[in-house]
């Protein structure tokens, strides 16, 4: 990651200087003090400054950006057309010399339909397994850490995960709240339904975030939903993805007092917990 190292008088200077340097926003960047600044004896004698360290918080957005444009940005084929009248009548005769070849085999084919059917379903599922590793490969790699992934195909459903021998580096692949995974997650889903009739679901963790993320919601639901009835207002959180939403929405279902509903338009879109009247 990059960062750089700053001083001034007070924090905030340090920090804008910082952000001049890495040319960035305070968005885009995790600030962490080193050093408060002091004003030492009478004003005057150890004066100190603030010494802060600014990071630029990464994430796989531009890399899964990379992978995809070359995913999909296959370069066309110009087929040439033959109209010389010679190869059309070559063709006629290849056609009537084959012919009874291709009623044999066809033959052959049908008789044993149900079988090719097995092993046409087993090419599938060999071939959506090897795309998502091969583009959740291409996509980690770029960002430098260590890590394996494990990928399921189970009743039209895509299990993956992205894991490493050091959990604490895959905040790169899950972002804030888990923006980076749902990007990734999603143009996954595209990768793997590309020129596939039967729609296959993606579900994409890593380190088992998303667990702990429904655990953290659950409670968040609750915690909210009482202080709706405390304050007897309604308690709007914060922007969420529909995944998450629903979580929060089913976690007080069963609540008597209590009923939510979503406001605003994606990616703001948001729930709202309701004090019944």
């Amino acid at each position: 990651m990059t960062y750089v190292i700053t001083s001034a008088k007070t924090v905030e200077e340090a920090v804008e200087k910082a952000l001049k340097e890495l040319n960035s926003s305070k968005e885009e960047v995790k600030v962490e003090i080193i050093e408060e600044p002091s004003k030492g004896l009478f004003g005057l004698l150890g004066q100190k400054d603030a010494t802060v360290k600014v990071t630029i918080e990464q994430d796989a957005s531009d890399f899964v950006k990379k992978i995809l444009d070359e995913s999909f940005d296959q370069p066309k084929q110009n087929k040439k057309v033959e109209t010389d009248a010679k190869v059309e009548t070559e063709k006629r005769e290849t056609k009537q010399k084959i012919e009874p070849k291709l009623q044999a085999e066809k033959q052959i084919v049908e008789s044993n339909k149900e079988s090719e059917t097995t092993k046409e379903e087993k090419i599938n599922e060999a071939e959506i397994l090897e795309k998502a590793q091969d583009f959740l490969c291409k996509v980690v790699s770029e960002t430098g850490i260590e890590y394996s992934i494990s990928t399921e195909l189970k009743d039209n459903v895509l299990y993956a995960e992205i894991k490493s021998p050091r959990p604490e580096t895959l905040g790169i692949v899950i972002g804030k709240r888990g923006v980076t995974l749902d990007s990734i997650q999603y143009l996954l889903s595209l990768i793997i339904n590309k020129g596939h009739r039967e729609y296959i679901r993606v579900f994409l963790d890593s380190n088992n975030y998303r667990k702990k993320r429904e655990k953290t919601l659950i409670n968040l639901a609750h915690k909210m939903a009482e202080k709706a009835k405390r304050s007897g207002r309604n308690i709007k959180l914060e922007p969420m993805n529909p995944y998450e939403r629903r979580i929060i929405h089913s976690a007080l279902t069963d609540n008597e007092e209590i009923e939510t509903y979503s406001e605003g338009r994606d990616p703001y879109r948001r729930v709202v917990i309701n004090l019944k009247k």
